[in-house]
């Protein structure tokens, strides 16, 4: 926790904002591409969708297969992965399923909420156990440092 008592006030409520935005985004249908809250949206279009709702701009792909190995994230956030060790509420996971990196999700500062394909659906739960094994590196949207 001491990491979060080190942010100004501006920053917490930048992440607050995030999380606020991505609870919104709750029990939207899974759909590949989807972009569109409450009718279908994957991994990388809930982080596009929840930055838009904050007023950030994301380099965005629809080219990518399903189980595409981060070529949506485009390199701007790329760029900014870190490995996870201090993970902030506001801040995008990466994680790997498999042999390689595949999934995204944003932390609200004790668990994730993700589009979740098994689950069909936008979901939150705890970031314990599997998921936590599953981590690569974090990395914060534009304008939230």
């Amino acid at each position: 926790m001491a990491a979060v008592e080190r942010l100004s006030t501006n920053e917490i409520c930048r992440r607050a904002a995030l999380v606020a935005a991505a609870h919104a985004w709750l029990e939207t249908p899974f759909r590949h591409q989807g972009r569109r809250r409450g009718e279908g949206v994957d991994c990388i279009g809930l982080i596009v969708g929840v930055a838009a709702d904050c007023g950030i701009a994301l380099e965005d792909h629809l080219d990518y297969p399903p189980r595409a190995r981060g070529e949506a994230l485009g390199a701007e956030l790329r760029r900014q992965l870190r490995p996870a060790r201090a993970i902030l509420p506001g801040a995008v996971l990466w994680m790997r399923f498999g042999d390689f990196p595949t999934h995204v999700g944003l932390c609200t500062g004790g668990g994730i909420i993700h589009a979740y394909e098994p689950e069909r659906r936008v979901i939150e739960h705890g970031l314990g156990g599997r998921w936590r094994r599953r981590l690569v590196g974090v990395f914060d949207l534009p304008g939230v440092v």
